[in-house]
């Protein structure tokens, strides 16, 4: 499908990424997909969703990231998923980080 296929280019040309993208995955996850111990980065949220890997993708994304044949748990994929969130509904999904990324 022609938007994965955006997708797909957009991040395998790293320096296209857009910037904020960038620095949200630095203040969600410090710009890591895995912790110390190898273990994917997944944090609990009080709503009993989960935030995965370095972009910190919610588990409300995990059936359009299936449908987009993403698996948001791969760091690639993770990535993509990102691109595709802001690309189509912008920066509002990393509100909670907004005061850590929207700074220059």
């Amino acid at each position: 499908t022609a938007p994965t296929e955006t997708i797909v280019n957009t991040v395998e040309a790293e320096d296209t990424m857009p910037p904020v993208l960038k620095r949200i995955a630095k203040c969600e996850s410090g710009d890591m997909h895995y912790d110390k111990n190898g273990q994917i980065l997944m944090r609990s949220n009080t709503n009993k969703s989960v935030d995965v890997g370095r972009y910190q993708i919610n588990t409300v994304w995990f059936a359009k990231a299936t449908e987009m044949g993403l698996d948001i748990t791969k760091e690639l994929d993770n990535e993509k998923m990102a691109v595709w969130i802001y690309e189509n509904r912008g920066t509002g999904d990393w509100y909670s980080s907004a005061k850590c990324w929207q700074q220059k």
